[in-house]
């Protein structure tokens, strides 16, 4: 059974469970798997691209890096082999200031070609890479957004930050069916990798923000979101 999404599934003895297609994010010791949790920052998960001092930018040049890096292997692993239906594949799958995430940020098409490249060589009937090492395309690729870095925002890299794309919650739902008013739209300041939803709580002019995680449970009684 191939899956995209998380798997709710039950049993005729009562127990229900939740399985997840991704990696579990690692939240605070101090969370309360049972009750939404507060947006201030103090119970973020222990991720590594944050916004800490809310400036609009990642707070460290890794973020930069990587988001550059990957259109650029994605590029020169499989342009020359698609022609023009490259630009399908060409997307790295991460959010932008100009362009948001439908319903979160996933792996696209190319991402999970060049992945199965890398790590499964000999198991692959074409050879992508054109008869060049893995190790020297991705190193090409680096050297590419190194240079692009460095000529957009100088040469301290220390200095490099990657604009956040904000989380709109719109009207419309995926289907883009009417769920409720234009008037009534939000946004927060910084996309979160939910994928399959993203809620918002208000209270005047406070906002928490929650998303539909559950941990796995046996008893029904015991759920809760997160």
């Amino acid at each position: 059974m191939a899956l995209n999404i998380n798997w709710y599934f039950a049993d005729k003895d009562g127990n229900i469970g939740y399985a997840f297609t991704g990696k579990y994010p690692r939240r605070s010791e101090k969370h309360d798997n049972r009750l939404p949790q507060s947006g201030a920052g103090h119970m973020e998960w222990n991720q590594s691209s944050r916004d800490k001092d809310e400036d609009g930018k990642y707070d460290q040049p890794a973020t930069a890096i990587f988001r550059t890096f990957l259109p650029e292997m994605i590029k020169l692993t499989l342009a020359d082999d698609l022609g023009d239906a490259f630009n399908f594949f060409a997307a790295a799958g991460y959010p932008t200031p100009k362009k948001h995430a439908g319903s979160g940020s996933n792996l696209q098409i190319g991402v999970k070609a060049i992945i199965e490249s890398l790590l499964k060589p000999d198991r692959q009937k074409y050879d992508f890479f054109n008869g060049q090492k893995p190790e020297t395309v991705v190193t090409n690729a680096l050297s590419i957004a190194l240079e692009m870095l460095e000529k957009e925002q100088g040469a301290d890299m220390s200095k490099w930050r990657l604009p956040t794309p904000n989380r709109p919650f719109p009207p419309k739902n995926f289907l883009g069916i009417p769920q409720t008013s234009q008037d009534a739209s939000l946004s927060i300041r910084i996309e979160q990798n939910r994928g399959t939803e993203n809620d918002m709580i208000g209270r005047r002019w406070r906002h928490m923000n929650t998303g539909a995680c559950i941990r796995h449970k046996q008893k029904f009684g015991n759920l809760g979101i997160g």
